[in-house]
């Protein structure tokens, strides 16, 4: 079976996943990092072009990719600067979302499954308990507008069938809130619970 053979939507049964024919899926996955950080852009479009990268690793055998951005992404309507997509011409004046959409169809036009992941907040590095970005909100991004921003997307990839899983957030941890650390929890029913997130 090759990655075009995959019929979504994807599901779990038991331990495995599946497709909708009910045959076990399994995805080797390769992280393509760096859209979440500072300039809202996938590294390498300034050297690569999108098409042959998402060739290179299909090639390598993978069957999906996990897209890092941020929730700062969403709303930035200014170009990403065209010294970051010098491989990519054709991207000149896009936004950071319109690159990564761009970066999402390069991807799945190979059979690559594409997995969304809010990996921060706000843009920068992740991890650490001091960056504030330990749970969906924070004190600059409150809860609806991380919900929003996942409709959002849900709803712009709904159309592409590779678009098959999202990675809801990053690594949840301990985060400052206003005045207050705030300890992410598992089905406790408090605002810091990411089973009822």
């Amino acid at each position: 079976m090759t990655d075009l053979d995959i019929a979504t939507p994807l599901s779990a049964s038991g331990r495995f996943i599946v497709d909708a024919r009910g045959n076990r899926v399994r995805l080797a996955g390769v992280n393509w990092y760096g859209a979440h950080e500072d300039l809202g852009v996938a590294p390498g479009l300034d050297r690569t072009d999108r098409h042959a990268l998402a060739r290179r690793i299909a090639g390598l055998g993978f069957s999906s990719v996990r897209l890092p951005f941020s929730l700062w992404m969403t709303e930035q309507t200014a170009p990403v600067p065209d010294q970051y997509l010098a491989a990519n011409p054709d991207l000149a004046g896009s936004t950071p979302m319109g690159v990564y959409d761009a970066c999402v169809r390069a991807l799945t036009d190979e059979g690559l499954i594409v997995i969304p992941n809010c990996h921060m907040l706000d843009p920068g590095w992740c991890c650490s308990d001091r960056d504030r970005n330990g749970l969906w909100y924070n004190d600059r991004w409150p809860a609806r507008k991380f919900f929003a921003a996942w409709q959002d997307i849900a709803a712009r990839y709904q159309p592409n069938p590779l678009v098959a899983a999202m990675d809801i957030m990053n690594e949840p941890r301990r985060a400052r809130v206003g005045w207050r650390v705030r300890t992410a929890t598992w089905g406790t029913r408090h605002k810091t619970d990411v089973a009822a997130m």
